[in-house]
């Protein structure tokens, strides 16, 4: 880190010991039923509590969604398929920016556990899972 021009005043910040960021336990189960004509699954997905940057100045909670697949076979050419994603609209955090504005929301690697503390009720932008969607699909086999 600098504070004015050359290495007179530079100190070094050191990570050892710290746990790597954004690395979690992540792990997905999906069983599937299936006949001739119908198919159906469901998919449930977790992502573990993880550090939010190199500095480990706080965690990211873990959090679990779950899908829904089906597909009819209407005849030989016609199919229809539903899904529903996030069927629980769960509101799961990939990222974050830092508090305080541009361009310190970019610096999430410069966030230290000691301004955490200095401003516990900073707001914080978050980069969410996708909320819950429907599709409807028919598909036509030329």
């Amino acid at each position: 880190m600098s504070k004015n021009a050359g290495p007179a005043d530079d100190e070094k910040i050191y990570f050892d010991g710290n746990n790597n960021d954004n690395i979690g336990n992540m792990f997905t189960i999906t069983p599937t039923y299936s006949t001739d004509k119908f198919s159906a699954s469901i998919n449930w997905q977790y992502m573990g509590e993880r550090w939010a940057n190199v500095g480990n100045a706080f965690q990211l909670p873990s959090f679990h969604s779950f899908d829904l697949n089906t597909s009819y076979k209407i005849s030989e050419k016609i199919q229809v398929n539903f899904s529903i994603n996030n069927i629980l609209n769960t509101y799961g955090i990939m990222g974050w920016a830092a508090p305080g504005g541009f361009p310190a929301a970019l610096d999430t690697q410069g966030f230290t556990k000691a301004m955490l503390d200095a401003n516990p009720q900073a707001v914080y932008s978050t980069l969410p899972i996708m909320p819950r969607a429907y599709f409807l699909t028919l598909s036509y086999k030329f």
